[in-house]
């Protein structure tokens, strides 16, 4: 219920804000992994939960 209605994330957030910051990770290289011996059958990757880059 609490991840339901955003409540949890915006405690996260306010909890976790200096240190996303603090981590400057708009300066940071993602490196996009293709892995062809994952088997058909991987459940999806929630993103709903990534961090959005800041430039």
């Amino acid at each position: 219920m609490i991840e339901e209605n955003g409540s949890f994330r915006k405690l996260f957030e306010q909890h976790h804000r200096s240190i996303i910051k603090q981590a400057e990770l708009g300066k940071r290289t993602l490196f996009i992994l293709d892995n062809p011996t994952m088997p058909d059958n991987t459940a999806e990757i929630d993103t709903s939960w990534w961090l959005e880059l800041e430039e």
